[in-house]
């Protein structure tokens, strides 16, 4: 998906903090749409992986909240 590229492109040249909420958003939104288009392929493997970088960056959107809330 174009998102999780864009968020790449943005980590890789500094643009973006890899902890910060922007990354996190676009990786959740990412994993989001890939896993809603494999719903109908029924490939519960990727499922599963697409729902493992969803809590993983559910639990860093968590994380960067609380830093962004505590400055």
């Amino acid at each position: 998906m174009v998102i999780l590229l864009v968020a790449y492109g943005l980590v890789t040249n500094r643009k973006v903090d890899s902890a910060g909420l922007v990354y996190n958003t676009l990786n959740v939104i990412g994993a989001l749409a890939i896993t809603y288009s494999l719903l109908p392929l029924r490939a519960w493997p990727t499922i599963a992986l697409e729902l493992c970088f969803i809590l993983i960056g559910l639990v860093a959107l968590r994380k960067a909240w609380k830093v962004r809330a505590s400055t």
